[in-house]
């Protein structure tokens, strides 16, 4: 039955994606899209089943070494080309978002990079953390405008906040382009896959 199956069946469907075969893209994507159809057919009440309150929804794991961190985001920016300079920038954003997004979901990331991270989601997202309660829109799609001073009063918090346990982090803020959404995302990760992590 579909009641409490919902975040098994969401794990599946991200194991069509990395499952080690010599499908295409293309088809594994056809492949999730049905499958997420499937789940659009439930109704409201075996969604919410699914869904519960918790602090983690899968188990902690070990530390990574920054490296890997710094490589998924830079393998990301690089694939993001092709579609920023082809004028597809929705499709930008979402590669750029997956190089942090798979390092969040998959590795334990330092506190501060999870904080640089939730940043980076409240710009790309305004709507869903005002939705929220943050009461803070850190970016304004319809007007492609960007509150850069709360941006940056907000980089330098956490790098303070933080300063004790990482001295060597410096995240160059001067490096971040407030022109448009794609080339902030790649500019913020960048900064992000730059930063010495060495702890004290």
């Amino acid at each position: 039955t579909p009641e409490g199956r919902l975040m098994y069946d969401i794990e599946r469907i991200a194991g069509i994606y990395f499952q080690k075969d010599e499908r295409a893209v293309t088809e594994k994507n056809r492949d999730m899209i049905e499958e997420f159809r499937k789940i659009q057919t439930r109704t409201k009440e075996e969604i919410f089943t699914g869904l519960y309150r918790s602090k983690y929804t899968f188990s902690i794991v070990a530390p990574q070494n920054y490296k890997a961190i710094t490589d998924s985001i830079q393998v990301a920016n690089q694939n993001t080309a092709w579609y920023r300079d082809n004028n597809y920038a929705s499709i930008a954003n979402q590669v750029t978002e997956y190089g942090i997004s798979y390092c969040q979901y998959s590795f334990s990331l330092p506190r501060a990079i999870t904080e640089l991270y939730h940043l980076f989601m409240m710009i790309n997202y305004p709507e869903f953390f005002i939705a929220l309660g943050s009461g803070e829109a850190y970016y304004d799609p319809v007007k492609n405008q960007f509150a850069s001073q709360g941006i940056v009063d907000k980089i330098k918090s956490i790098q303070e906040t933080w300063k004790a346990k990482y001295p060597l982090m410096d995240f160059k803020i001067q490096q971040l382009r407030f022109d448009n959404l794609v080339n902030f995302n790649i500019s913020f990760t960048t900064e992000l896959s730059h930063l010495n992590m060495e702890a004290k």
